[in-house]
C-alpha cells in the first residue's frame, strides 16, 4: 500500500497549506473551463453568425481507453482499507471549435476537454486516516474534414495532452502528464441544414498512436511493482453531439 512520505524541505504545516492551495487552484481551473464551455454552447445556441464560418460546440460521451488504469484501481482497492475507487468506464467531454462550410462538406478545428474525477475519504493507512482525489483529464486539439450535408463521414488529426493526478490530503501525491498524437474517424447525421443552426450526431472511433505511461500513478497508489504500466495505444468508442451555428448552405 502507498506509504506516507515526508515532504522534503517543508514542515508539515507548510506542506498541508501548499497541498490545499494546489487543490484550490485545480478546482478553480476546472470551474473556469466548465463556465467557458457553457458560455460557448449558449453562444452557439442563441446567437447567429452571418459568415462562411460556423461556431461549433458540443458534448462527447465515450467508452474505453482505461484498461490499465482500472487494473491499478483494482490493486489499490485490494490493498487499501476503506472506501473503494470506482472503475473508470465513461469519459465525458465538452468541445468548442470553428468550422468552415464548403460545397461538399466542411473543414473543422476543435478543442475538446474530457474529465473524470472521484473522491474517497477516511482511507486507513495504519497510523492515519487520509482522503484521496483521483482525477484524469485529456485536452485534445483537432483538425480535420468531413464530407456530406445530411449524412456525414469525417476524419480528424488529434494532439492529446493527458493528465493523471492522485491528490492525498496529508501525503505526497503525484501528477503525471503525457502527450500523444492520434486520429478520429466518424460517421454522422445532421439536421437543420437550411437555416443558421444545425445539430449533428456523430458516432466515432478514436485512437492514440502511442502508449500512455501510468508508472508514476501506480507507484503512488499501490505497493505492487508495475513492469508494464502503460495504456497501450488507448482506443475510444463514443458519440459526439454537436451544434453548428452559421450559414449551412
Amino acid at each position: 500500500m502507498h506509504q506516507s512520505r515526508p515532504y522534503s524541505g517543508l514542515d508539515f504545516s507548510t506542506f498541508v497549506y501548499m497541498s490545499s492551495l494546489n487543490r484550490a487552484v485545480g478546482r478553480w481551473q476546472g470551474h473556469v473551463t466548465t463556465i467557458m464551455m457553457a458560455l460557448a454552447i449558449c453562444l452557439c445556441c442563441f446567437s447567429q453568425v452571418h459568415a462562411q464560418f460556423n461556431l461549433v460546440s458540443g458534448y462527447d460521451l465515450s467508452l474505453g481507453g482505461s484498461e490499465r488504469l482500472n487494473e491499478i484501481i483494482d490493486v489499490f482497492n485490494q490493498e487499501a482499507v476503506g472506501p473503494d475507487l470506482r472503475a473508470v468506464r465513461l469519459h465525458h467531454a465538452f468541445r468548442i471549435g470553428l468550422q468552415y462550410r464548403l460545397r461538399f462538406g466542411a473543414i473543422e478545428t476543435t478543442f475538446t476537454r474530457s474529465f473524470n474525477r472521484q473522491r474517497i475519504e477516511e482511507i486507513d493507512f495504519g497510523s492515519t486516516l487520509d482522503d484521496l482525489v483521483l482525477s484524469h483529464g485529456i485536452s485534445t486539439y483537432s483538425a480535420g474534414f468531413e464530407v456530406g450535408k445530411t449524412f456525414l463521414i469525417g476524419a480528424m488529426m488529434n494532439y492529446h495532452r493527458v493528465r493523471y493526478e492522485a491528490d492525498f490530503e496529508n501525503q505526497v501525491g503525484s501528477t503525471h502528464r503525457d502527450d500523444a498524437l492520434g486520429t478520429r474517424l466518424y460517421l454522422g447525421i445532421q439536421s437543420g441544414g437550411d437555416g443558421n443552426v444545425s445539430i449533428a450526431l456523430k458516432p466515432y472511433v478514436q485512437m492514440m498512436w502511442s502508449d500512455i505511461d501510468l508508472q508514476p500513478l501506480a507507484s503512488t497508489l499501490t505497493s505492487t511493482s508495475c513492469r508494464a504500466c502503460f495504456e497501450r495505444r488507448p482506443m475510444y468508442v463514443g458519440l459526439a453531439i454537436t451544434i453548428q451555428n452559421g450559414p449551412q448552405n
